[in-house]
């Protein structure tokens, strides 16, 4: 009898034991979803997409080693986002998107948010006001520039639709542009709102 309790006392605490540790990676889980990056470079890619409902993607680099001057745009999809698959973040999320890339060539930007860059009323998210050239600490310069902060409400699943228009103009076919490779980094800057 005596032994037959001592096993129930024994089943008792493991059971406890895994009912706490189950809670504990729960909450892990939550607060993982806060404030986090990683850096993946890879080749060209016209779909690229930020899940910030878990730590992956949050700087994608997207080389341009391919472009030649012509007179339409190179066009690069990505889509910045608080779901991935059927996990919804559970907090609060506020972003900011920063395009980076490197002044070897004569290039123009244009990025819209959720919207036909063909349409008239299409507004291009990159200004003059968001952008400044800096330079590192080796001497590159580079075009850095940051738009508007967005919101993405828990429980609540969104996605914003970008579109990076790249142009290259056709007057620009000079021998002194041939093997010169440029660079732009999508960066995503993001953090739980607290408030």
């Amino acid at each position: 009898m005596k032994s037959k309790i001592l096993n129930i006392g024994k089943i008792n605490i493991i059971a406890i034991i895994l009912i706490i540790l189950s809670v504990i990676v729960y909450v892990f889980e939550v607060i993982s979803f806060s404030r986090f990056q990683t850096s993946i470079i890879g080749g060209v890619s016209s779909n690229i997409a930020f899940y910030l409902a878990k730590a992956d993607y949050q700087v994608k680099q997207i080389s341009l080693d391919t472009l030649a001057p012509k007179s339409e745009p190179y066009v690069y999809n990505f889509t910045i986002g608080n779901q991935y698959e059927s996990k919804v973040s559970e907090v609060d999320i506020n972003y900011t998107l920063k395009v980076i890339a490197t002044t070897n060539l004569p290039l123009r930007y244009e990025l819209y948010m959720n919207q036909d860059y063909n349409s008239v009323s299409a507004v291009n998210l990159i200004t003059s006001s968001n952008t400044t050239i800096e330079n590192d600490e080796y001497g590159t310069y580079f075009l850095n520039s940051t738009m508007d902060s967005q919101y993405l409400l828990y429980n609540s699943p969104k996605t914003n639709n970008y579109t990076l228009l790249v142009y290259f103009d056709e007057s620009n076919n000079s021998f002194k542009y041939q093997d010169v490779v440029e660079s732009v980094r999508l960066v995503v800057n993001s953090e739980q709102i607290t408030e």
